[in-house]
């Protein structure tokens, strides 16, 4: 059984364990999960049946902290058994768990050791989430951080 946030799925049978709470406006069968169709659709709360990526871009927008976000994206993996649809999702929770790092995490695993001589000392601590923050609210110091950790020259 598989919980999900407003209903129980069972993959066995490929079916809810409740009633759809959207009535017959969710499909005639009330128990079929995405209308016995899982390799176009989704469902990762029980309400709905959309597509992986506007689940992703969901989750996105829906959780403001890169910590919320990876773990609504990670919900994802227990919805699917295609391929191309888990690397899409293993990618998006690497790229928000990646935003929780330290800046000096990423320039030690990342980047060139010749970034070291630009880089703001006050900055290698911060998280990049917080760095990203930071520059879009205009700080200097910390646009200069992002632009240096996303420059191509740097990386190895």
């Amino acid at each position: 059984m598989v919980q999900y946030e407003f209903r129980n799925y069972l993959p066995a049978i490929g079916r809810w364990m409740t009633r759809d709470p959207l009535g017959e406006a969710g499909g005639l069968n009330l128990y079929a999960y995405v209308e016995n169709n899982p390799v176009n659709w989704v469902d990762p709360w029980g309400l709905a049946k959309t597509t992986v990526d506007a689940t992703i871009e969901q989750c996105i927008k829906k959780h403001p902290t890169a910590s919320g976000r990876a773990d609504c994206i990670e919900a994802l993996l227990d919805t699917t058994e295609q391929a191309d649809e888990i690397e899409k999702i293993q990618q998006a929770i690497n790229i928000q768990r990646r935003l929780l790092k330290p800046a000096e995490q990423i320039i030690q695993k990342e980047c060139k050791a010749s970034i070291r001589r630009e880089f703001p000392d006050e900055m290698t601590q911060k998280p990049l989430e917080e760095i990203k923050n930071l520059a879009n609210k205009g700080n200097k110091i910390a646009k200069k951080a992002w632009k240096l950790l996303n420059d191509n020259r740097f990386k190895k």
